[in-house]
């Protein structure tokens, strides 16, 4: 169910609205140039001041929206329009890119795994300025850890470059980081398809239905996501360079490239609902077909004794000697005949029961009852 973040109908524009369970609101500074590196957090805003200098690049990272004002505060310090910072606290927004005044605002998803390969998104919010950038996330992660480690490498590109260079960086992680989620997705799939040929069951409709749920809530983050990256190379803007658009169409790139692969797997898991059908009217027809088979086998036995079953006096069999050993040799006979006739028919295939105690032996060793995610090397590769 879609729930947002949304102050009451009728209110002025730019309010804000937080959940009641929103994490405690963190702020950290990282100010950076070719010779120096300072990561601090900040407390009191008024720190803020003392790391903002010409030729220097400031970071201000703000995760958790609990404190109202010291988000504000932080607003009001860099000048961000009331309707950015709307956008970016009220959660959950579509992914956008858009100026206000001197700063560019960017709204990007952050997709991670938690669990069984349960898909856990967030949102990134991006004010870009001459001289700094500022991020708000809503919950508390370490998603961009290693950006943060690139920094501190003195031959780091980041630290020959500005504030759009480290937007770009940003971007580029949420983007590049839904490649293993799309191999993660890609297996499940090959399991699932696997499952459903072999051991068709009513619970993989749950899974399958899940997975698809999954997969639309990528493709609603990829593609208004690829909208907002080619807004940012097509609009002429004087805080992006024209060496950070080259960067920023190989990243348009990869989420062209995602979203591709989002729509593909989307056709493959429609088509697993429709192979489950398929599967479970043919495990149906097969379980009918050896149903009417043995009918048909004992549809004659039924008639000759029911003949015999009759209790006249006056059946010449019943005082024979050999009427009852003759008798039953006659119903043998019967079913041995009509057994070879079936096989000969091509309606019985004895293959079908080792085939299908091999199948429940796949299903028991290789598809247990619970799947524990464990991370595997990435297959899908991001373009150079």
């Amino acid at each position: 169910m879609f729930r947002k973040q949304h102050p009451a109908a009728g209110a002025r524009p730019g309010t804000l609205q937080i959940a009641a369970d929103s994490p405690q609101t963190r702020v950290r500074a990282l100010v950076y140039s070719t010779d120096s590196v300072v990561d601090v957090e900040i407390e009191d805003v008024a720190q803020i001041d003392q790391y903002v200098s010409p030729g220097k690049t400031l970071w201000v990272d703000v995760q958790g929206f609990s404190n109202l004002d010291l988000i504000q505060q932080i607003a009001e310090q860099f000048a961000i329009h009331p309707l950015a910072l709307e956008a970016m606290i009220n959660t959950p927004q579509r992914p956008k890119a858009e100026a206000h005044d001197d700063q560019i605002l960017v709204v990007a998803r952050l997709i991670s795994v938690e669990g069984e390969r349960d898909l856990v998104p967030s949102q990134l919010g991006i004010i870009l300025g001459p001289n700094f950038l500022i991020t708000f996330r809503d919950q508390h992660s370490k998603y961009f850890d290693p950006v943060r480690q690139r920094i501190n490498l003195p031959t780091s590109r980041l630290r020959s470059h500005g504030p759009d260079y480290l937007a770009y960086a940003l971007i580029d992680t949420a983007v590049d980081a839904i490649f293993p989620i799309l191999e993660i997705t890609g297996e499940q799939i090959e399991e699932l398809e696997e499952r459903v040929i072999v051991d068709p069951h009513p619970a993989l409709i749950k899974e399958i239905t899940k997975l698809k749920n999954q997969l639309l809530n990528l493709r609603r983050t990829i593609w208004p996501q690829r909208e907002a990256i080619h807004h940012l190379i097509v609009e002429e803007n004087a805080l992006i360079g024209e060496t950070v658009r080259t960067f920023l169409r190989d990243t348009y790139n990869h989420c062209v490239q995602t979203g591709d692969v989002v729509e593909m797997y989307r056709e493959v898991a429609t088509g697993l609902l429709n192979t489950y059908v398929s599967s479970v009217a043919h495990r149906s027809n097969e379980v009918m077909k050896v149903l009417t088979i043995v009918s048909t086998i004992f549809v004659p036995l039924t008639f000759v004794a029911g003949i015999y079953g009759m209790n006249f006096d006056n059946m010449p069999e019943l005082g024979s000697r050999y009427g009852y050993p003759l008798c039953v040799g006659t119903m043998v006979f019967i079913a041995t005949s009509l057994l070879a006739f079936f096989y000969r028919k091509g309606w019985i295939n004895l293959s079908l029961i080792t085939d299908r105690a091999d199948s429940e032996e796949v299903v028991a060793d290789d598809y247990p009852s619970t799947i524990a995610y464990e991370p595997q090397p990435t297959k899908l590769r991001r373009a150079s």
